[in-house]
């Protein structure tokens, strides 16, 4: 089921505009965890609005792996919004988080 909703997550976050996806070229070998970032917005400001005016809970920062930031070019928005979806998370959760971001 993680793996089913990590691919339909990274598809729908595929056809944003201005998101940009953190993942490997190869999606199969990628579940549960999904990095983004979303132009003109800090990390930190897509997790607040995610956050209070949707109820989406993300984490957002470096990771404790800042190094790796500055290879992805995400140092000045803060690091990347991280998704961390589980057993208990549904296609309706990530329609949730999609219809929220194309709101920004």
């Amino acid at each position: 089921n993680e793996k089913k909703l990590t691919d339909y997550l990274i598809n729908n976050l595929l056809k944003l505009k201005k998101v940009h996806v953190y993942v490997p070229k190869e999606i199969s070998n990628i579940f549960g965890v999904v990095s983004f970032s979303v132009d003109d917005y800090t990390s930190e400001d897509i997790g607040k609005i995610l956050d209070e005016e949707f109820e989406i809970c993300v984490r957002t920062g470096f990771h404790c792996a800042p190094l790796i930031h500055e290879f992805i070019n995400s140092v000045e928005s803060g690091g990347t919004v991280r998704i961390g979806l589980s057993y208990f998370n549904t296609q309706n959760d990530i329609d949730t988080l999609i219809n929220a971001l194309k709101s920004l």
